[in-house]
């Protein structure tokens, strides 16, 4: 190997190694703050909650609305996050809920049982042309079934 072939091998070798050296250097938690001009961050800052609400709400309204919107929605528990609660006529409550991408309100009655989950989010065109096309088939199916 001649001497500019060593001096590519190095630089590539160095080029490889440089990231994994500095990503070992940086993920190190340093025990009294900051040493290397770097802000501290804490682990709520650095952890996906950052786009979850502040408020928190109390878990006997929301983990009833959260499983009857994942059971409205078909979507597992952990995409649905109660973000709100505001009082509601009747003596109940209304939770707020976030829904995957979506906005939804769950309505809970006084004695601690979800009345419904009624969407807030404008449904989009592909939505509506979505459940047009479904109500179309079951409608069909209906109808092709012979009556007894």
């Amino acid at each position: 190997m001649d001497v500019c072939g060593k001096n590519a091998f190095r630089w590539m070798f160095l080029a490889v190694l440089a990231p994994v050296l500095a990503a070992c250097n940086t993920t190190g938690t340093s025990s009294s703050g900051s040493k290397s001009g770097q802000m501290p961050i804490s682990q709520s800052s650095t952890s996906a909650r950052f786009l979850k609400p502040v408020k928190q709400v109390a878990p006997e309204l929301a983990d009833p609305c959260i499983i009857a919107a994942a059971n409205k929605y078909f979507l597992p528990v952990h995409v649905i996050h109660a973000v709100d609660t505001r009082p509601s006529a009747g003596g109940g409550t209304d939770v707020v809920m976030q829904v995957d991408l979506r906005s939804a309100v769950c309505k809970v009655s006084s004695s601690g049982n979800v009345r419904s989950v009624i969407d807030t989010t404008p449904m989009s065109a592909d939505q509506a042309a979505a459940e047009a096309a479904a109500k179309e088939k079951a409608n069909k199916a209906k109808s092709a079934k012979p009556k007894a």
